[in-house]
């Protein structure tokens, strides 16, 4: 009778393993799970004992081998992905650069210079740290219309409606954004979090504004699943700045994570809007690190009086 109950055990340890081989890792990769989210998985979590004996074993089991397929953190388990990414650097030396317009002044063409200085990357992401009504949403708008030419762009809003859109986009006069029937080269979606449900990977994403409701510590994770989904893409987000902080929300987190960083803040002193560039990962033949502009906006859309502020400190 023993030796009949031994083989019962064995037989359903053996299922359990194949089920959860087969069934659960597929659809479960790159999560974090206990044993607790298996057995509601696979439906035995309050009955069939023998059942949830087995799903225990094998966690244990995959988590203890000499080539293990999960990894424990005490009551956490992570599938092991050991397949390598090859990135196949050597073949085309252009592929995966993007070229962006940046803002600019349409009255004299005087830019900030980033078209040649700032080389970005598909994948790569610019954040745009900046105080309230300081240009953060007049930089995004220009990047949409400068570049919807040029690739795909997505504008996901928190505080835009239809109306206030509109009239917004009137002041827009320099450029022409829509196509031959008048409609749109971009599309405006409304999305105040889960970005990284919509990021359009091979699209210009930008994010008006990454709204945190002071859980700072979360913008490293949101970061990390908007960078997860991009291929050729980039994306543009904007964060607050509180004007006695250097950095926008989150902190130096954000910063580590942008391929690109800018500041946008008011300086009492000079009675001007002020950019001040605290990060470009990749520079061009000249290195715009550290660099300050001052400037003016029209309208919330014409950028102008465009300057370089020369030895600047922040």
């Amino acid at each position: 009778m023993e030796d009949k109950i031994n083989d019962t055990s064995k037989t359903t340890y053996s299922k359990a393993m194949a089920a959860f081989k087969e069934k659960y890792i597929p659809v479960n990769e790159g999560k974090t799970f206990t044993i607790e989210d298996v057995l509601r998985f696979f439906g035995c979590m309050n009955d069939n004992k023998e059942a949830r004996q087995s799903y225990y074993k094998v966690l244990y089991e995959l988590s203890v081998n000499k080539k293990p397929l999960l990894e424990r953190k005490n009551k956490n388990y992570r599938i092991i992905n050991s397949n390598l990414k090859v990135i196949d650097w050597h073949e085309d030396t252009c592929a995966g650069t993007i070229h962006l317009e940046w803002p600019y002044s349409p009255q004299d063409n005087v830019s900030f210079g980033f078209d040649d200085d700032i080389t970005l990357y598909e994948g790569d992401m610019i954040l745009i740290a900046g105080e309230g009504n300081r240009g953060k949403t007049a930089w995004v708008l220009n990047m949409m219309v400068n570049n919807c030419d040029k690739m795909p762009v997505f504008y996901f809003t928190s505080e835009f409606n239809a109306p206030k859109f509109r009239d917004r986009m009137k002041e827009f006069k320099w450029r022409t954004y829509t196509d031959d029937s008048g409609k749109p080269k971009f599309t405006v979606a409304e999305q105040s979090d889960n970005w990284q449900d919509v990021i359009q990977p091979d699209a210009l994403n930008i994010i008006d504004w990454m709204k945190l409701d002071d859980e700072m510590w979360k913008i490293r994770g949101i970061m990390d699943g908007i960078k997860s989904k991009l291929r050729k893409g980039v994306a543009v987000i904007c964060i607050q700045k509180r004007t006695y902080k250097k950095y926008g929300e989150g902190g130096e987190y954000s910063k580590d994570l942008a391929s690109v960083y800018l500041t946008m803040s008011y300086d009492d002193k000079m009675k001007t809007n002020l950019l001040y560039v605290d990060k470009v990962k990749t520079p061009g033949l000249v290195d715009p690190n550290f660099t300050k502009w001052s400037f003016n906006i029209y309208r919330g859309a014409e950028f102008a009086n465009i300057k370089k502020i020369v030895k600047s400190e922040h």
